[in-house]
C-alpha cells in the first residue's frame, strides 16, 4: 500500500522488467499518452530517469518525434 509521496514516487520510477527496464513514464512517452505523462509527472515520477538502454525520457520523446511531450518534459525540468 502506498502511504506517502516518497513511496508513490518509488513505485512510479520502478523499471519494467519485461520491456527494456522502462519506467512507466518511458512507456507513456513512447506511446504518446500525454494524459498519462502529465499524471505521472504530477505524481512525482523522475523526469530524468534512464531505461535499461541508458535512454532518457527526452531521448525517447525526440527519437519518436513526440515534440509536445518533449516540451512537457522540459517544462517539468528534464536535464538536456
Amino acid at each position: 500500500m502506498l502511504v506517502n509521496r516518497r513511496d508513490c514516487a518509488s513505485f512510479l520510477n520502478r523499471p519494467n522488467q519485461y520491456q527494456y527496464n522502462d519506467t512507466p513514464l518511458h512507456i507513456a512517452v513512447d506511446h504518446q499518452r500525454m494524459d498519462v505523462v502529465r499524471l505521472l509527472i504530477k505524481a512525482g515520477a523522475d523526469v530524468n530517469a534512464r531505461n535499461g538502454n541508458g535512454e532518457t525520457l527526452l531521448t525517447v520523446a525526440l527519437r519518436r518525434a513526440r515534440t509536445i511531450i518533449a516540451s512537457m518534459l522540459r517544462e517539468a525540468g528534464v536535464a538536456e
